[in-house]
């Protein structure tokens, strides 16, 4: 319904709004005898969109298929973490390296590489015999993701027209989690029904199927180059093609028109500004776009959507919902959620604004995390307390069963007898029960979860639907849709590659950091930190970000460019601040 919408209002606006160049509202996009020819935009960001498809099923599929690679391969905990972070390390390189191809070869050129690599990397971990290999494929489909990400948003930008540009924008997101929920059912599904050795290689293979998809659909379409690109490297000609095709509509003197605001902008920025990153960084406009598009993407990070995501099994558990075996679909219920939430800001970004969604959403995540933090420390006051065992090395130094969950290798047997109800031991030992028996004691054994209230249960599940609600449709998405904004012309790709590179880095950091942290100083104090980062990103965002909503973005660059104060876009009567 959004996308139908946004080609109505697509209809009624001027063809010559573009809203990829600065003072141009470019619109881009179309397959050859589209008709009406406003919907080639559209057929643009679905066929780039699948770029965030396979950015959300490459990051997602492994949670749903690490079970079944470590069993198969017969993976040492080192060796799953290289499986795991292998993607985030090729996506940090990808993401770093693709703001300077997209200025060498394009918006367009950086997709159709990301879509190779995609296939590559697919081949190769569906073959893959030895885990060796598989972390080399997933560093190949890591780099595409970083490439994806970086590109496409702004390809999607520079070629929609601003009265849709955050809708079709969040198109890309919408599409990425869209991508995570289908990991979790292809997971699901292959696990039922194939052989371990066969399932995993399957999951994995799957992702080129789309990227196929898209290769075929960029080539087959002949979906162009950004105008705003070509016009902003010179390419006259090329550029007069591409809107000639995109707007058939258009008459010769609106598309010289058109190249004439281009190319005027373009040289303007081209006395201020250079591709050279020492240049760039000289520049205080850019400095400032910088400090907003970075710390946007490491507040989504940091405000810890990735570790609650890895806590979500044992949320759930506390709450008595299913069992071990079902841990893949409750993963792909979650994802669920998270795809339909991000809907909410597809439907809102361009009536509530990129800034009301982004307040909105980075404190409420800030309440949703403290709310998680409370319902972990409730249960860390409740846990069974740990008594010696004979022979338990490092889990008896646990002091309750909260604090055992959160050592590696260890396990809680809670014991049943009356005269210690309440306590139990902490052991060696994994799913299927500890490694050694425990003697002709009562009790239960788990290696997720400890003993809870119901009600403690069902609040745990409660605040993390509430995170992905409020986090999905602002902080979730609209930090890349922001990014794809605000960079002038010649800054656009270097800013959002190192802007996605802070995302990629921040995510590291997160996975190195939280275990650890939630060890040392319980996991409501790691959740508690998130919700402290979340609420500094809101602080930031009510002073730093403007409303970039209905205007094209020439008219973003003046308000960067313009606002000087410490906190230039603070809402101050009277001064005559606009956000």
């Amino acid at each position: 319904r959004a996308l139908v919408q946004a080609h109505s209002e697509m209809g009624e606006s001027d063809p010559l709004m573009l809203s990829g160049g600065e003072g141009d509202d470019q619109v881009s996009t179309a397959e050859k005898g589209a008709s009406p020819p406003r919907g080639a935009v559209i057929s643009l960001a679905l066929f780039s969109a699948l770029g965030g498809f396979l950015f959300g099923y490459d990051t997602g599929v492994v949670s749903g298929t690490l079970l079944l690679i470590g069993e198969d391969l017969n993976l040492e905990v080192f060796s799953k973490e290289l499986v795991v972070s292998a993607t985030v390390a090729g996506a940090m390189v990808g993401s770093l390296c693709g703001g300077f191809l997209m200025e060498r070869i394009g918006r367009r050129g950086s997709i159709l590489v990301s879509t190779a690599l995609f296939v590559v990397g697919a081949a190769v971990m569906a073959a893959s015999p030895d885990w060796e290999l598989l972390v080399v494929g997933r560093a190949i489909v890591g780099i595409a993701v970083g490439l994806s990400s970086t590109s496409i948003p702004i390809y999607i930008a520079e070629c929609a027209p601003k009265q849709v540009r955050g809708r079709l924008t969040l198109v890309n997101n919408v599409f990425l989690t869209g991508g995570q929920f289908v990991a979790g059912i292809v997971a699901g599904l292959v696990a039922t029904y194939l052989p371990m050795d066969v399932a995993w290689r399957v999951a994995l293979g799957l992702s080129g199927v789309p990227a196929v998809a898209q290769a075929v659909g960029f080539l087959a379409l002949r979906l162009p180059e950004s105008p705003r690109f070509l016009a902003d490297k010179g390419k006259i000609e090329e550029c007069k093609k591409a809107l000639h095709r995109l707007f058939p509509q258009m008459g010769e003197k609106e598309v010289e028109e058109s190249i004439a605001e281009m190319r005027q902008s373009s040289e303007a920025e081209a006395h201020s500004s250079s591709m050279s990153v020492i240049a760039a960084l000289k520049d205080r406009t850019f400095r400032r776009e910088l400090r907003l598009g970075a710390v946007l993407q490491a507040t989504q990070q940091l405000s810890g959507i990735n570790t609650l995501m890895y806590y979500s099994a044992s949320i759930v558990k506390q709450a008595h919902i299913g069992t071990t075996e079902d841990d893949v679909w409750i993963a792909a219920g979650l994802a669920f959620i998270n795809f339909a939430s991000t809907m909410i800001g597809l439907a809102l970004v361009e009536r509530a604004g990129r800034r009301k969604l982004l307040l909105a959403s980075t404190f409420l995540v800030f309440l949703a995390c403290t709310g998680i933090g409370l319902v972990f420390l409730f249960l860390t006051l409740q846990s069974p307390v740990t008594l010696p065992y004979p022979s338990a090395g490092s889990c008896n130094q646990t002091g309750n069963c909260m604090a055992c969950l959160g050592e590696s290798g260890c396990g809680f047997f809670v014991l049943e007898d009356g005269s210690v109800t309440g306590s139990g031991y902490c052991v060696p030992g994994n799913d299927t029960g500890p490694y050694h028996p425990i003697g002709s004691v009562n009790g239960s054994w788990d290696v997720e979860a400890c003993p809870s209230s119901p009600a403690l249960g069902i609040a745990s599940v409660g605040f993390l639907v509430a995170y992905l609600v409020v986090f999905a449709p602002g902080l979730g998405c609209l930090p890349w849709t922001v990014n794809a904004e605000i960079y002038s012309n010649h800054h656009r790709g270097i800013g959002s590659g190192f802007a996605t590179t802070t995302n990629w880095v921040c995510n590291l950091i997160v996975s190195l950091t939280f275990l650890s942290l939630s060890e040392a100083a319980g996991a409501y104090t790691a959740f508690w930190i998130c919700g402290l980062f979340s609420l500094l990103g809101f602080f930031f965002c009510l002073g730093y970000l403007p409303e970039t909503k209905q205007r094209n973005l020439e008219e973003i660059q003046a308000v960067f460019s313009s606002h000087r104060s410490c906190c230039p876009f603070a809402t101050r009567r009277g001064r005559g601040w606009k956000v």
